[in-house]
């Protein structure tokens, strides 16, 4: 039962194999230094779950827009890298392409082609 005062809940994910791991836990009255209730333990495979959370994330871009989206979530931006990053995962299982220059040295540059993100993101 999920009780009509504050609460706070904590998520703790983690990955086992092709799996992950998600408990969510419920503090009543905001209090966060009792053992809390579990609301929710649950073992689900891996790549289902993140089709799952790109698949929310694209209904709230496509929603909210990404300046609707932060006004409407107290001025948190969307995380469009975090999504961009999802979908690559989705399309070929591998981390997203970037381009380092000068690896650890004092002018090192990270880049990533906007392009395809533009790309990815229209083909939303």
């Amino acid at each position: 039962m999920i009780p009509s005062q504050l609460c706070i809940d904590g998520h703790l994910l983690r990955k086992m194999k092709n799996n992950i791991i998600i408990n969510i836990i419920l503090f009543v009255d905001g209090i966060t230094d009792g053992p809390g209730e579990v609301v929710f333990d649950e073992v689900c495979n891996l790549d289902e779950f993140i089709k799952l959370l790109d698949l929310q994330m694209e209904n709230l871009l496509k929603k909210h827009g990404i300046v609707g989206y932060r006004k409407q979530w107290n001025a948190q931006d969307f995380p469009l890298s975090s999504y961009l990053q999802l979908k690559n995962y989705i399309k070929s299982k591998t981390k997203f392409p970037i381009v380092v220059n000068n690896p650890e040295e004092w002018n090192e540059e990270i880049t990533s082609n906007i392009k395809d993100e533009i790309e990815m993101i229209l083909s939303a």
